[in-house]
């Protein structure tokens, strides 16, 4: 890593490298940036990333259902599922349209990059989440 990263090297740092690029984590960016939807890409997407990265049994879950003995266990089961599938939607749909914006910002950088990808897509999640797309895109 050293002759890509190291600008990153730090002698002080029990792991040899510092902890972020500009001194500030990714939540106090979040927070300083401009644009509102950072927070919420941080809270949904980045905080659940991270546990998946990191091997949290939560990452898979968005809910947490306790259980009394004469619970009816199929409806409460059935519920935390269909609790959980909206979740995973959602985070599904904030990550996508997240990675749509990243590379309509960078497609200057991307000599083979045409924003008409993004319109495809955006078709394809409608489908997936079962709407029909509005029948007119602007291309």
């Amino acid at each position: 890593m050293e002759p890509i990263f190291g600008e990153f090297h730090n002698k002080n740092s029990w792991t040899g490298w510092d902890n972020t690029w500009c001194g500030k984590s990714v939540y106090k960016l979040a927070c300083a940036s401009i644009n509102p939807m950072r927070i919420h890409h941080y809270k949904v997407v980045y905080s659940n990333f991270s546990e998946l990265s990191h091997s949290s049994p939560y990452s898979g879950m968005t809910s947490w259902t306790e259980m009394k003995s004469d619970d009816n266990v199929e409806a409460i089961i059935q519920r935390s599922e269909d609790i959980q599938k909206k979740g995973l939607v959602n985070d599904l749909l904030l990550s996508t349209f997240w990675l749509m914006e990243i590379l309509l910002l960078a497609s200057s950088q991307i000599p083979s990059y045409d924003g008409k990808w993004n319109l495809e897509i955006l078709r394809r999640v409608y489908k997936a989440i079962g709407l029909e797309p509005p029948e007119r895109l602007p291309y």
